[in-house]
């Protein structure tokens, strides 16, 4: 385990860490936050009226939603899902389209797809 994100490495044969694996969601927002990043504070998830998925798959994806408002119109579309990605700095970024999918499920299958191919993107 990485004293300074909290993850755990997979390595290669030769031990370089390859891709991390957080255990959970509050491993891979204590590694953000070391990071100095504000990814999942309060105030930027009331922002993007942002929710967080609880489950981590593959030691690194998670599922994120979002709602877009737009208080001057009153206009309010329907909540998306996007995939992200921690890598073993912390640092959170959006795997595929930003409100790629309709449903929480349909991220899901896609994280499943992404782990079947071995690839990160």
């Amino acid at each position: 385990m990485s004293a300074r994100t909290g993850a755990v490495s997979v390595t290669d044969k030769h031990g370089r860490a390859v891709v991390p694996a957080y255990g959970d969601m509050e491993d891979i927002k204590r590694a953000n936050a070391r990071a100095g990043h504000h990814f999942f504070e309060a105030s930027s998830m009331r922002f993007f009226a942002s929710r967080v998925g609880q489950n981590v798959y593959g030691g690194r994806y998670f599922v994120t939603s979002e709602q877009f408002r737009d208080y001057a119109s009153g206009r309010v579309d329907a909540r998306r899902y996007t995939i992200r990605e921690c890598d073993l700095e912390g640092h959170v970024r959006t795997v595929g389209d930003f409100q790629g999918f309709g449903t929480a499920a349909q991220a899901r299958s896609a994280i499943k797809l992404i782990l079947s191919m071995g690839e990160s993107s």
